[in-house]
């Protein structure tokens, strides 16, 4: 029996793909079609993918996804060989060892394209620490993501701590800090004698990762108040004032 073998491409990957043939020899018995690994046999007259795993390429042909960080902001940049109905990237992020992705960015695609199309977009406001990064692509509503990258953002000094907000404040108050090497960290509240009156952390901190802190005022008299956070490397204050 001879054995013909076709090969094709499926160029739209909207809806259902069909192929459709015609046995020339309908008299012959044992007429087969097989698919993918050779041994899944099919009805001779219509094959369609709803039935077999068959891959038609994406909208996007993606050429590759790079970063650069500088002072904690990513330039990311990537570029594309050919896009056919796209509609835009989303650039994903999410923390190392979660999968909590969010959308920092977006960018908008000029149409279907058959050339080499370079794109950029600086991403801002990240927490210091180790971030995972991809794109999603709107394929008109069908979508798709790019592999994934990783991007550690680093302090460029011993810390960063976060302005104290709200100030004035009534009941709670709220800061970040973080350091760039992994130590032991106090901070502690003092009134303006140089009294301390709350202890509002006292423990490790691992290097480059943000934390958020709270001043609980629930206990605290109005007036102004000094935040001392200190380590091995550094030591800060900042101030805030509680008005009920």
């Amino acid at each position: 029996m001879p054995i013909v073998r076709i090969f094709f491409d499926i160029v739209d990957d909207q809806g259902t793909e069909e192929l459709q043939w015609i046995s020339l020899d309908d008299d012959v018995l044992g007429s087969r079609m097989y698919a993918d690994d050779n041994v899944t046999p099919l009805t001779i007259g219509v094959m369609t993918n709803s039935d077999l795993p068959l891959d038609a390429p994406g909208a996007v042909e993606l050429a590759g996804l790079q970063s650069t960080v500088n002072n904690g902001d990513v330039a990311l940049r990537w570029s594309t060989l050919s896009e056919s109905g796209n509609i835009s990237f989303a650039i994903e992020a999410s923390p190392e060892g979660e999968n909590a992705w969010r959308e920092v960015g977006y960018v908008a695609s000029p149409g279907a394209s058959s050339e080499l199309r370079n794109y950029s977009y600086d991403v801002t406001g990240l927490d210091y620490g180790t971030w995972r990064m991809r794109l999603k692509i709107d394929d008109n509503g069908s979508v798709s993501h790019s592999p994934e990258i990783e991007v550690a953002i680093e302090l460029a000094s011993a810390y960063a701590i976060g302005d104290v907000y709200p100030s004035p404040f009534s009941s709670t108050a709220r800061f970040t800090l973080a350091v760039g090497e992994a130590q032991s960290v106090t901070i502690d509240a003092y009134n303006l004698l140089g009294q301390k009156v709350l202890t509002i952390f006292e423990g490790d901190m691992p290097a480059n990762q943000t934390r958020l802190f709270e001043l609980d005022g629930s206990t605290l008299s109005n007036g102004v108040y000094l935040i001392r956070a200190s380590g091995k490397s550094f030591a800060t204050t900042a101030s805030v004032a509680l008005v009920r």
